[in-house]
């Protein structure tokens, strides 16, 4: 994308124009900073659909149309350094002709379609390690503490 100037966008620039075109749209949050993954991604309603690392788009998108893209050679299946590309996430090459807002926005597209009459995932509050336990009983929090420790066999040692 050409600047004023005759140069390009850096690609955290380029991302900062696209938030700041998605973050108006109802359901869409902003990246939420900080450490580890997901940092810079944006959301739509609590999933993540786009966003930067190590200086590339990287979107959710149908499985077919990452394929296109990639034998395109528009970018690569992401892998999230695990080894294992994901089939519906691309990570644009940074030289590609796409254009990013439109992808952003057929991400967004896919994320509602598959979201839609779903509500949005529930999160773990930060006091408590892991969820609880599913059953009979379970919402009654004098049963599971947030922190409860253990022995081998099972019983509380409290």
């Amino acid at each position: 994308m050409p600047r004023e100037d005759g140069g390009t966008h850096r690609p955290d620039e380029r991302y900062e124009d696209l938030v700041d075109e998605l973050v108006g749209v109802a359901g869409v949050t902003p990246p939420r900073g900080g450490g580890g993954f997901g940092r810079s991604a944006v959301r739509f309603q609590g999933r993540i659909f786009a966003m930067l690392v190590r200086g590339r788009l990287v979107v959710k998108l149908p499985a077919g149309r990452v394929d296109a893209l990639v034998e395109a050679g528009d970018g690569v299946r992401f892998d999230a350094n695990k080894g294992t590309p994901m089939r519906e996430w691309l990570s644009l090459d940074p030289d590609s002709g796409q254009d990013w807002l439109g992808l952003a926005r057929e991400a967004l597209d896919f994320s509602r379609s598959r979201l839609s009459g779903r509500p949005p995932p529930r999160r773990v509050s930060s006091g408590r390690q892991c969820p609880r336990p599913q059953w009979p009983g379970h919402h009654d929090d004098r049963l599971w503490p947030a922190v409860r420790p253990r022995s081998f066999s099972g019983l509380a040692t409290t």
